[in-house]
This record gives C-alpha cells, structure tokens and sequence, in this order.
C-alpha cells in the first residue's frame, strides 16, 4: 500500500502524519506503510469447537497419536475413535485444542488478507474454555500479527536444472557392504601377534618436522625439530587399514606390541606439514585383531534380510528412492533459489524478528542446560553479538523459504499445503541439464 505525501499514514499511532506540500509536483515521492500488530480474537462455541476438533482428529491422527505416545487398540467405535478417545483421556483439551484452533485462526486470516503474508507473534493467549476434560464455555483464542505484503517478482524463473551427480549404484552397494561389515565385526585381543591390515593396535606417537625457526602456527622444540597440531597421540587406537598416511601404515606392519621405531617421510598435500621432512616416534601398546564377517546369506540373515539376493534387492529399491530424493531436493533447491533472487523481499518488522530470534536462542540454550558459552560454541563463535546474527540468518533464510514455496504454490495454482503436489509440479517443470562429461585421458 502506498500514498503520497499529502496523505496521513493508514497505519494509526505507528505512522506520523506526512509533511504538507504547497501543490503537487510532477514527481510525487510515495511512503510506504508500516507494517503495524493487530490483534485477533477468535470465539469458537463448543459444538462447533468439537467439531472442528473432530475433523483435525481425523486429519491428523498419525501425527498426533505418534506426538503424545498413544497405542490405539481395535474396538467399538473402530480405530480412529478409539485412538481419539484415549488422547483426550490422558491430554488436557486446551493443549490438545490449541493446535487446532492455531489452524483456525491461520486459516480465517489468510482468507481475510489473500494479498498479504502473515507473521504470528510467538505465542497466543487461549483463554481456558475447559471444566477439566469437558468443553464447557465457548473457546476464545488472541493473537498478535502483524501483515505484510506478499513477494513481487521483478524477473523470470529458469527451469533449467543441473542434474545431481549421484555416486554409481555398485559403488554404492559396496559401501554398503563394508558398513555392514564394521557393524558385525569382532575384535579380540592379540598381545602377541605382528600387526597386519586387519590388526587394531594402540599407539603412541610423536611426530615433528624439519622447519625453520619462523613458522608460525608451531612451537619450537629444539634447533631443527618443531613439533606440529595433530602430530602427537597418546594411547590412541587405530585401524591399520584406515590410516590415510601410508608410510605410517606400511610402518606399523610386521611389528608387536612393545616395540618402538621412527618412520620418516615428506609430508602430504593439503597438510601442515606439506612438503616438508616428518620424524615420528612409534610405540606400540597394545594390539587386537579385527575379524569381518564374510559376505553369504548368514551374513544377510544377521543384517535382517532372508539372503544376499534380498539384501541386494533391497538396497536396489533403497537406491532408486535416493536417486528420486536427490532430484527433488535439487529441483526445490532451484526453485527456492531461483524465487528468492528474483523476487522484491519484504521488510520484516523488527518486534517479530527480535521476538523469534529470542525464543530460537532460549530453545537452544535449553539443549545445553542453559550454558551460554557450550551453547555459543557450538555455533561456532564466542561473541554474542555474533551469535545472535546467526539465529538472525538463520530465521531470514527460513522464513524467505517458506514465502518462496507459497509464492511458486500460486504462481502454478497448487496447494501451498500439500507438499507432495508442489513437489510433483515442480519436477513435471524442471528441464534437467546434465553435468558435461569428462574426456577421458
């Protein structure tokens, strides 16, 4: 909504009374309105609350049975009855009503305001309509909202869609195998053999590098010898055949437990100590001996299957759903992408930002019982200001997600609330583009 600025602003005691102009000129400035909170009241009587709660029931029974940990039992009445009886036995009915009033509420604002984007205040105050498990007064449900104008594309949607690059199936199957394999191994003690591939040993290691005084990042240890990060391990075990060094791996082969030895090599690619002379210091504390099982139907039958032909058949079926998947989610990626970058973005007001961006930190400083610098560690930063940023990004992102998917519901006329339907739209429109293939050498 826009007015000029001979106008007053429509949004009451947010929106101050635009200056006035002698005439109106050529090239008129246009203020947009502010988004301003209304508060909404919803009255429900209880026969119309039970029904409405009766069809939520049905439409939902799934989720809600698995939500509140309900074992529905056949009999009178059939399931669906049964298991709703046993809900609201065992549930208050604000708590349970609550949802489907929130629905209610949702659903009589977006018909009000088709043009607009809604945004709930966190939390709505449900004022108690229950006499214990019984709906005795009429329901009456407030919210906070506030209303904004929904996107406006400024430029045009590519359906062209770089197919995903999914690993081959045998490749795939393989690795399939091999975790399998590690789930069911066996390790037993063997103080007394040589290390192979298949040993387990427990080592010590010192290792440092031939550098100069003036590398940064390391601590000097004597003239020549510097000691680097990850270079030492006290009483570490280690698989031999997954030890990415060669040279320690080829190393560590033939000897026992006790022994201690030096491998020297030039360092890696890619690591701290590329190209650049590596002492370590090996001692062997303790040695096992790593069995797999071997690959036949008994080995299928343990992993839960009949044979290795319904293993491998399963995995197929297992493999094609991992290929559609990677599809969907690549054309939802596009789309999602493609609305955003075209689209105008809304301004969200402030109150709700600060507001959701409150209650997403509070939701994870709960997860570490309440230890801010646990809680701001693990996202990565020790700043508070920093922190906030990224539940601030983080909110932006999901919330302009979810704007873009309504926004391409409409466009193509789908049901923003059936998931499957827009995901089926969109593959139906996606032009696949496959990644170009490499000469061979």
């Amino acid at each position: 909504m826009t007015e000029n600025l001979e106008q007053k602003s429509s949004s009451g005691d947010t929106g101050a009374q635009a200056p006035e102009t002698p005439k109106r000129r050529h090239l008129d400035v246009l203020v947009e309105t502010m988004a301003t909170p209304y508060r909404v009241v919803l009255w429900a009587e209880p026969p119309e609350l039970r029904k409405l709660f009766d069809e939520y029931f049905e439409a939902n029974e799934e989720r809600i049975v698995h939500h509140f940990k309900v074992k529905s039992r056949k009999g009178k009445g059939g399931r669906q009855r049964d298991a709703q009886e046993m809900v609201e036995k065992h549930v208050p009915l604000s708590k349970l009503y609550s949802d489907c009033l929130t629905k209610l509420i949702s659903e009589k604002l977006e018909a009000s305001r088709p043009d607009q984007e809604i945004l709930f205040i966190d939390g709505m105050e449900m004022f108690d309509f229950c006499d214990g498990n019984a709906v005795e007064n009429p329901a009456q449900i407030v919210a906070v909202v506030y209303f904004i104008p929904k996107l406006e594309m400024k430029g045009e949607i590519s359906h062209d869609i770089p197919r995903p690059v999914v690993p081959p199936e045998e490749s795939e199957w393989e690795r399939r195998l091999k975790e399998v394999q590690t789930q069911y191994r066996t390790v037993t003690a063997d103080s007394d053999g040589e290390v192979t591939l298949s040993s387990n040993v427990m080592v010590d290691v010192h290792a440092e590098m031939m550098v100069s005084k003036e590398e940064d990042l390391l601590t000097q240890d004597d003239e020549n010898w510097l000691k680097f990060d990850g270079g030492c391990l006290e009483g570490a075990w280690l698989e031999v055949k997954m030890i990415h060094v060669p040279e320690i791996q080829k190393g560590l082969l033939g000897h026992k437990k006790g022994d201690e030895f030096k491998v020297e090599f030039i360092g890696h690619k890619g690591t701290v100590a590329e190209g650049k002379r590596i002492r370590s210091e090996i001692t062997i504390k303790d040695l096992q001996t790593i069995t797999y099982p071997e690959i036949n139907d008994e080995f299928a039958k343990d992993a839960g299957y009949a044979d290795m032909a319904d293993f491998r058949a399963r995995f197929h079926t297992d493999y094609e759903k991992y290929k559609d998947n990677s599809l969907q989610m690549a054309a939802t990626d596009h789309y999602i992408r493609q609305i955003m970058m075209n689209a105008r973005i809304p301004p969200l007001p402030d109150n709700w930002i600060m507001l959701n961006v409150e209650k997403m930190i509070q939701d994870h400083l709960a997860q570490f019982r309440g230890d801010k610098r646990q809680a701001m560690l693990a996202m990565g930063t020790r700043d508070e200001n920093s922190f906030k940023e990224r539940f601030k990004g983080q909110l932006f992102r999901d919330f302009m997600q979810k704007l873009a998917v309504r926004h391409y519901a409409a466009m193509y006329g789908v049901d923003y609330k059936d998931q499957k339907a827009i995901i089926e739209s969109m593959m139906g429109k996606a032009n696949w583009i496959d990644p170009p293939q490499q000469e061979a050498k």
